[in-house]
């Protein structure tokens, strides 16, 4: 098969354009760790992003991957790649046109695909990206043909595969690739799976330890359960990661921006003794991690925690931990963990190994069978939210949930009373609370614990009544209540979303009340915070209760105090952004014992 001439006038504009990358057995010297991919259906838009992800690249060369494959006509975009590259000497250009099926865009022949792909080499392109399939498809010869022309650009080839559905044989793979890419003189090797648990990333990180000692390999999980080896990869040995740009239009499922993976997560930074690839014992006391890092004490790793759930994309803890590691100088990093089950969390954590776990829903209660201890409060309550590793490798469970809940409110009534840890401030404090479910659990036993008469009011009695038996308490009887000092919303009312505005209250209800402690922090403002504004009573908001969690968390991971200006301020800042991406409305925090903020 022949390969289509180039116009002279591409020839012309890409003249100027020197060899960008150099040889092979220096890459790494050279790429940028994280790739920055970018897509849009025309040249104009494609490269006006790709001229920001250039800006916005911390590294003196970024790379950048270009999708030519999304351009409505695909062919349009050379001279106007050829522009750009002239423009942005110094970046390196990944281009990728994969045909359809090899899961991409383009809809033409492999013949000119390779035509296609020739053009862009010659316009400057640093790498080009072949699948798999067009290599099943294509004899050697046209390949060697069309690999002369690409060298004679100084351009390399890297060969992908991609698997949609699973993650499967990654060696195998990786030897088909070797094989089918030899007559196109391939420099770099992409293996990109599916995860569809945790396992799947160990897997991954496995094999890119194993595979990089042979060739230069890049190698990610695609989906939400796969961003820890998107987090993680240039640590276990991959050539580079790949990133969306700033505006979150990521190109693959589970991708996340350059400036998270980078600044939140650090994934260029991370430090891991080699030990990906012999972890497969899980079920060893110690662990063959913890049997090589005795063997090796002069390395130093980076330690790594996470918040389980299912979902836990959303989760605003990674913004929180992570700021507050960075703040404390402690080499850690914090990943969300998408999971279907507790069994593959507990494998996932003790392979890699974990030093400690937020746990979220739906695992609170489904986890405690698995721990080796669990302190009594988090027994009382029945579900766990922390999880600390020890020195032996053993799961600690713990609640700070309660703790979440008792503190502001212990600081608003301490401020109140100007009482700097006197008294218990809230022993005999009448509290309302609203629900029965795991939040209203961990309020009630916390609560009580502290002397407070906590009465609880649950749309389904039997639900309050059951809560209230358990935990001492009492369930709220209209005709005899007196009025509560403060009250507290743990039902979802009011969370975005939700069809039910306000929780089990009135404006009588209210009368005499100090406090209003809403746990919904998505919006900031809700039915029932606009509505104790009205009213002149103070507010205590959700994300209070989530910083003061998190807190207690770190502060059991570290034995450190934890740095809550740094954790708040992330926090914030982290929910901002969400609700601006999600057109959402609300206004900042206010500390407990702060005047109430104005109504919107």
């Amino acid at each position: 098969m022949p390969i289509g001439r180039t116009p002279d006038s591409i020839l012309k504009a890409s003249v100027a354009v020197p060899p960008v990358l150099p040889p092979v057995r220096r890459l790494r010297d050279h790429f940028a760790p994280v790739c920055v991919a970018v897509a849009a259906p025309n040249p104009a838009l494609l490269f006006e992003q790709a001229a920001t992800a250039v800006q916005e690249s911390s590294f003196e060369a970024p790379l950048i991957e270009l999708r030519m494959d999304a351009l409505d006509e695909p062919e349009a975009g050379v001279l106007a790649f050829a522009a750009f590259r002239c423009a942005h000497p110094g970046a390196a250009l990944l281009v990728t046109c994969r045909r359809t099926d090899g899961g991409g865009a383009y809809t033409g022949t492999p013949q000119e695909q390779l035509t296609l792909l020739a053009r862009f080499a010659v316009a400057g392109a640093s790498v080009i990206d072949l699948e798999l399939e067009t290599l099943e498809v294509v004899a050697p010869s046209a390949l060697e043909q069309w690999a002369d022309i690409l060298e004679r650009s100084g351009t390399l080839v890297l060969v992908s595969a991609h698997d949609f559905e699973r993650t499967g044989d990654l060696d195998r793979t990786l030897r088909r690739l070797r094989t089918l890419g030899k007559p196109c003189r391939a420099a770099v090797y992409k293996v990109v799976s599916t995860a569809e648990r945790l396992a799947d990333n160990l897997a991954m990180l496995e094999w890119i330890e194993r595979a990089s000692r042979e060739v230069p390999v890049v190698g990610i999980c695609m989906g939400e359960a796969g961003l820890p080896s998107r987090v993680l990869a240039l640590s276990a040995g991959a050539l580079f990661t790949f990133a969306a740009t700033s505006a979150g239009a990521g190109t693959a499922p589970g991708q996340v921006t350059a400036e998270k993976l980078l600044r939140q997560y650090r994934a260029d930074l991370l430090r891991r003794a080699k030990h990906y690839g012999v972890v497969r014992d899980v079920d060893a006391p110690e662990g063959a991690a913890r049997a090589f890092q005795a063997e090796n004490p002069a390395i130093e790793e980076t330690r790594l925690y996470g918040v389980a759930g299912n979902p836990v994309s959303h989760s605003l803890s990674p913004a929180m931990h992570n700021a507050a590691f960075q703040a404390a100088g402690v080499d850690a990093v914090y990943l969300p963990l998408h999971t279907t089950s507790v069994d593959d969390l507990l494998a996932f954590a003790k392979a890699l190994p974990l030093s400690g776990l937020s746990v979220t829903m739906p695992w609170k209660v489904d986890i405690l069978p698995f721990l080796a201890e669990v302190d009594p409060l988090a027994r009382s309550i029945g579900a766990v939210n922390t999880v600390v590793r020890r020195e032996d490798g053993s799961l600690l469970g713990m609640n700070t949930d309660a703790a979440a809940v008792v503190e502001p409110l212990r600081q608003y009534f301490d401020r109140r009373a100007g009482d700097a840890g006197g008294a218990n401030s809230l022993d005999g404090l009448r509290v309302l609370l609203l629900g029965a479910g795991g939040a209203a659990r961990a309020a009630a036993f916390g609560l009580r614990a502290e002397g407070a008469l906590v009465s609880i009011l649950n749309r389904t009695l039997t639900s309050a009544e059951h809560l209230a038996q358990e935990s001492g308490t009492r369930v709220h009887v209209p005709d005899e209540a007196q009025p509560y000092d403060a009250v507290i919303n743990a039902t979802p009312a009011g969370m975005l979303g939700q069809p039910q505005a306000l929780p089990l209250v009135d404006a009588a209800l209210l009368r005499g009340v100090r406090v209003v402690f809403e746990m919904v922090y998505r919006p900031t403002e809700t039915p029932l915070t606009l509505l104790a504004h009205s009213l002149g009573i103070d507010v205590i908001y959700g994300l209070e209760m989530f910083v003061h969690q998190g807190m207690r968390q770190w502060e059991l991971w570290t034995a450190q105090p934890a740095p809550m200006p740094a954790m708040r301020a992330a926090l914030e800042q982290a929910l901002q952004e969400q609700e601006a991406a999600a057109g959402d409305t609300g206004s900042g925090s206010v500390q407990p014992g702060a005047a109430p903020a104005k109504p919107q």
